[in-house]
C-alpha cells in the first residue's frame, strides 16, 4: 500500500518551490511514534527544521478533535520565536476517522504591508499599511512556532516567573505541579521525549514529572466522581 504521507512529502516540496519563499509549507506526520516535523520547505520563515516537534495550535486539534469537525482552518495567526507574525492554514489529513498529518502552510505577510506602504507613499497617501483586521482572520485559533519542546515549555512557564527571572530552584512543588498540569492540558506530553524535556526545565526527575502527572489524574478523577 503506498503511503500518503509520502505523497504529502512530494506536495511539501513542490510547493516550496513553486510559491515566493515567503511561504513555509510545514508537513506534520501525526502517526503513531513520528508527532513531529517530518518536512518542511522554506523554513527559514519560523525557524524550524525536519524534526521540530508540533506546535500549540496542533496539539489543542488533536486534543479537542477540531480536525473531526472541519476539513482545515483559514487564515489565523501565528507568531515565531521571535515574535514575528505570519498567517496560517491547515489542511487535515486523514484516513477514515483517524487524523494521519497536517500540512501547514505558513505566510510572512511583512513584503506585502511594506509594498502597500511603498505605494502609498508613491501616491502621496498615508504611508501606515492597511489594518490587519480586513484579513479573514480565525480569532479562535493562534499558533505559536518552536524548534524544539524546550522552547514549548518555557513558553508555558506563568508570566510571574519569566518576567521576574524566577530560577527553577526557587519554585515550590504547587508552581511545579501546575506548570506540569498546563503543559498536560496542552497535549505536550503526548510528544517523544517530553517527559524528560520537562524534568529538565523544572530541575527534578522523569520519576518526579511521572508523580506528578499521577497526582493531577487522580485529583481530576475525584472531580468527576
Amino acid at each position: 500500500m503506498t503511503d500518503i504521507m509520502k505523497h504529502y512529502e512530494m506536495l511539501t516540496y513542490f510547493l516550496g518551490n513553486v510559491l515566493s519563499d515567503n511561504y513555509e509549507i510545514a508537513l506534520l506526520d501525526l502517526r503513531e511514534g513520528k508527532r513531529c516535523i517530518t518536512a518542511i520547505a522554506n523554513g527559514q520563515n519560523s525557524g524550524r527544521t525536519a524534526g521540530a516537534p508540533l506546535t500549540d495550535l496542533a496539539l489543542k486539534i488533536i486534543k479537542e478533535g477540531i480536525w473531526k469537525k472541519e476539513p482545515y482552518l483559514l487564515n489565523y495567526n501565528g507568531l515565531t520565536k521571535d515574535k514575528k507574525p505570519l498567517i496560517s492554514s491547515t489542511l487535515f489529513i486523514k484516513d477514515g476517522q483517524e487524523l494521519l498529518g497536517m500540512l501547514c502552510l505558513n505566510v510572512d505577510i511583512q513584503i506585502y504591508r511594506e509594498l502597500c506602504r511603498s505605494i502609498l507613499n508613491l501616491g502621496g497617501l498615508s504611508p501606515e499599511p492597511p489594518s490587519r483586521e480586513v484579513i479573514n482572520l480565525s480569532p479562535e485559533h493562534t499558533e505559536t512556532f518552536t524548534n524544539d519542546i524546550g522552547d514549548m515549555i518555557t513558553n508555558t512557564m506563568p508570566d510571574y516567573i519569566t518576567e521576574n527571572r524566577i530560577p527553577v530552584n526557587r519554585l515550590t512543588q504547587d508552581e511545579k505541579i501546575s506548570i506540569v498540569r498546563q503543559l498536560n492540558e496542552k497535549g505536550v506530553f503526548m510528544l517523544k521525549g517530553a517527559v524528560s524535556e520537562a524534568a529538565l526545565k523544572l530541575n527534578c526527575s522523569d520519576a518526579t514529572i511521572y508523580r506528578y502527572l499521577s497526582k493531577i489524574s487522580k485529583s481530576e478523577t475525584k472531580k468527576t466522581d
